[in-house]
């Protein structure tokens, strides 16, 4: 940064925009440097859980640290996590990748977002000349597509959740319905009665609850409605 400043006051004329761009990328750079530290200290250490392998859920230990360049909103960003190998049947799992839902991908979650969103709203191949303009980030319009592809299938995925989660909780109150139970609360039984009757002599329920009252002429059928607390 300050070998940057040193330049802007040597250059002989004053470009305002070319100083605007390298003053956000240094700036930019500076915040993944920052960024590096503690999130490496989240992939790394003792882990409070076991880990278990993704095949043949036995308790798995560590091998080591492998790194990868991670791609974020702010540069790119050197990412050291434990790695963490099954010794039955050769699995292994990255869980600080997905603590950090990162897993299978060298994007961050904050770059993953932008794409999606410059993809909803232009072509793939605007979308890549839009980040690259906008927050320095170079990307190819395949790899837009992959992302908005990949953020679309998770979407659905959760979507198809939320529609079990609803279907299920539908089926377990017509369940309790059933069975006469609701949430701790008595339910009530609507029971109708058909009988032809004389308006005078109208029967009346002894457990009457609610009651809707209708008057019919002498010798027609009549309808009562009423609920009795089960």
């Amino acid at each position: 940064m300050t070998v940057l400043l040193r330049r802007i006051k040597a250059a002989a004329s004053f470009d305002l925009e070319a100083c605007e761009f390298s003053i956000r990328d240094a700036v930019m750079g500076l915040g993944a440097g920052f960024l590096e530290g503690p999130l490496n200290k989240v992939g790394r250490g003792r882990r409070a859980e076991e880990v278990h392998c993704p095949r043949c859920a036995r308790v798995i230990a560590s091998v080591g640290i492998k790194y990868k360049t991670l791609r974020s909103i702010l540069g790119r960003v050197r990412f050291g996590r434990s790695l963490f190998v099954c010794a039955h049947c050769g699995a292994f799992r990255f869980p600080a990748d997905e603590e950090l839902g990162i897993e299978n991908t060298t994007f961050t979650p904050g770059a993953q977002r932008m794409m999606a969103k410059a993809a909803s709203r232009s072509t793939f191949v605007e979308a890549a000349e839009d980040l690259a303009l906008y927050a320095n980030l170079k990307v190819t319009p395949k790899t837009v597509e992959r992302c908005a592809q990949s953020i679309g299938r998770e979407i659905e995925a959760w979507m198809k959740r939320q529609d079990a989660d609803l279907l299920r909780d539908a089926k377990r109150v017509r369940n309790a319905r059933r069975s006469g139970q609701r949430c701790g609360r008595p339910l009530h039984r609507v029971r109708r009665h058909w009988r032809s009757y004389p308006a005078s002599r109208t029967p009346r329920p002894k457990r009457q609850i609610a009651r809707r009252d209708r008057t019919y002429p002498r010798g027609q059928v009549g309808m009562r409605l009423y609920t009795d607390r089960l």
